[in-house]
């Protein structure tokens, strides 16, 4: 009887812990199923546009933060033109000053004179760092006699501000589509994920374009620089007697083409008026004889 009773006690927990078990097994095999579960709707989210459930306090923050920097951010530019006695010599001095500034030449154009060929004008357009425009401004300057100089800035840190927020939020998405890519165990899943992650890449890569664009515009300021022989008209130049000077060349070239065309028609109208000029006198000889007559 004792026996008994103590095999009993013993038996109850082994059962106990055997159901237990069974309990265990069951739900970590449901919740196995609820994560493929879970991934799949999460794809089908992706795929409608909408950003997934995905906890992102670790995976999902960017990368790398994107610093505003304080006060206002200015790109500038200039306009400058000369009278220089040879264009091509101070083209050179311009190129040499740009490159002790830290600079670089970013385009240059040299129109000759078809006459002479010689150089008669020069466009130059170097940059340098935006802390020594004015310093370089001035020593352009020395190099001829300024006929123009014009400066202007632009703030662009609205801008700036705004395109570093979305970079900021396009590489949280990013990341998002790639901690689901990590989840995802279906084919389809992952081919969905890999065509949703490669677009939004791609709208990142080309806003943090933008912000180094930016970026560029205020690290360095570009100078126009137009060379000219004294009393010729810059190709940039603006104003009435510039507009009136240009508008008499073109006046002048159209008179010499006028010229040119009558000088080479002449010859044929003057053959046309030797057999055509006879032929009308010959013409209205006939036509008044027979008035005559009838008058007899």
């Amino acid at each position: 009887m004792t026996y008994t009773a103590r095999r009993r006690v013993t038996t109850i927990p082994l059962l106990a812990a055997v159901a237990l078990a069974s309990v265990l097994t069951g739900c970590s095999a449901g919740g196995g199923t609820s994560g493929v579960d879970s991934v799949g709707a999460q794809t089908d989210l992706v795929q409608a546009g909408s950003a997934p459930a995905v906890d992102t306090s670790k995976e999902g923050a960017p990368n790398d933060q994107v610093t505003v920097p304080s006060g206002s951010m200015l790109a500038r530019q200039a306009e400058i033109s000369l009278e220089v006695d040879s264009p091509s010599a101070a083209a050179a001095q311009i190129r040499a000053l740009a490159l002790a500034a830290r600079g670089s030449v970013l385009s240059e154009m040299i129109s000759t004179d078809s006459s002479t060929d010689l150089p008669t004008m020069s466009t130059i357009v170097v940059s340098v760092p935006s802390a020594s425009l004015d310093t370089t401004l001035d020593a352009i300057a020395r190099v001829g006699t300024v006929t123009r100089r014009a400066s202007n800035a632009q703030d662009v840190k609205a801008s700036y501000v705004d395109t570093a927020a979305r970079v900021e939020t396009m590489q949280a998405s990013v990341d998002r589509v790639r901690a689901l890519m990590a989840k995802a165990e279906k084919i389809t899943d992952i081919v969905s994920l890999e065509g949703e992650l490669s677009r939004r890449q791609a709208d990142l890569e080309a806003l943090e374009a933008q912000l180094r664009s930016l970026k560029d515009a205020v690290a360095q300021s570009p100078i126009t620089v137009s060379l000219a022989l004294p009393g010729t008209t810059p190709a940039n130049a603006s104003g009435f007697w510039a507009g009136l000077k240009t508008g008499w060349s073109a006046f002048t070239s159209s008179m010499v083409v006028l010229v040119t065309l009558l000088g080479a028609v002449l010859p044929f109208l003057a053959l046309a008026a030797a057999i055509l000029v006879p032929l009308w006198i010959m013409r209205k000889r006939r036509r008044t004889a027979p008035d005559a007559t009838e008058t007899d």
